[in-house]
C-alpha cells in the first residue's frame, strides 16, 4: 500500500484535549480568560476595525411611529412575540 494511502487511512488525532487544556473558568468574577498583551493595549485600530466597531443604527429613534416596539420584543430564537396581542387582533387571524 502506498504511504499516502496509509496516511489517509489513519484516523484523525483528537485535538479537543489540546483546545480545552486551560484552567477552569469562574464567570462570576468578570476576569479575563487570558491577560491582554501590552502591545494590544497600545495598538491603534485600523479604519476598517473602527467601522466594524460602530454600533448598529437605531431606526426607532428616527421613526417612532413605525417602530413602536421595545428593544427586546422577541425571545431568543423564538418567532412568537412576548407582548400580549389585543383580542380584536386575535379575531382577525
Amino acid at each position: 500500500m502506498p504511504s499516502r494511502l496509509k496516511c489517509l487511512a489513519k484516523p484523525k488525532k483528537n485535538f479537543a484535549a489540546w483546545v480545552t487544556r486551560h484552567s477552569s473558568m469562574d464567570w462570576s468574577n468578570q476576569t479575563l480568560m487570558r491577560p491582554i498583551s501590552k502591545a494590544a493595549l497600545h495598538a491603534n485600530p485600523t479604519p476598517r476595525l473602527e467601522q466594524l466597531a460602530t454600533p448598529k443604527k437605531n431606526f426607532q429613534l428616527e421613526n417612532p411611529e413605525c417602530c413602536h416596539r421595545e428593544q427586546f420584543v422577541y425571545s431568543c430564537g423564538r418567532a412568537s412575540v412576548i407582548w400580549k396581542t389585543p383580542p380584536l387582533r386575535q379575531k382577525q387571524k
